[in-house]
């Protein structure tokens, strides 16, 4: 992913959240309902942390009505969940907004290209950038041990630590 790439996705992530006044914690799953997603969790195999499916030529998918529905695996971690539906989002807002679309995530290593791009999407949308930073900054005045400013930032924007240390790389913090 070039930069412009990650300029154009850091816009549409910062055009979402211009609608909501969120104070840290983003409410992905408000984002999602007001995007007429039904968000629902399920046990789904050890392996898939959720899946997104955009249906525009029904208005029932799985028997529930609706065109648009998240679903995320029931056995993770509320911060897991949170990544996940931020990630389904991106699919949507990145390569879908008007036609049908499936697409699941999973922990395999290897990813492509476009989850790649939705990855950073949720990073975006759940740690936007300046934010991050200010309280990266604050964090690194207080302490000194990566770690521990890692666990603070993951607690603050509800997400996972590796979420948190990946996102400290891409702004380039450290």
């Amino acid at each position: 992913m070039d930069k412009n790439e990650k300029k154009n996705i850091e816009k549409i992530s910062e055009e979402i959240l211009v609608n909501y006044n969120f104070n840290g914690e983003v409410g992905v799953i408000q984002i999602a309902q007001d995007s007429n997603f039904i968000v629902a969790q399920s046990k789904l195999r050890s392996y898939e942390q959720g899946f997104i499916f955009v249906n525009k030529d029904s208005d029932e998918i799985l028997g529930l009505e609706t065109q648009k529905l998240i679903v995320v695996n029931s056995e993770l971690k509320p911060e897991e969940k949170r990544f996940v539906i931020a990630h389904e989002l991106g699919h949507y807002f990145l390569h879908c907004k008007d036609k049908s679309l499936y697409a699941h995530r999973d922990n395999i290593k290897g990813k492509e290209d476009s989850e790649q791009d939705v990855d950073y999407f949720a990073a975006c949308l759940l740690m936007p950038g300046e934010n991050f930073s200010n309280l990266f900054n604050q964090l690194k005045k207080e302490k000194s041990d990566n770690k521990d400013i890692i666990k603070d930032l993951s607690r603050k924007f509800r997400v996972p630590e590796e979420s948190a240390k990946r996102r400290i790389v891409e702004l380039g913090l450290i």
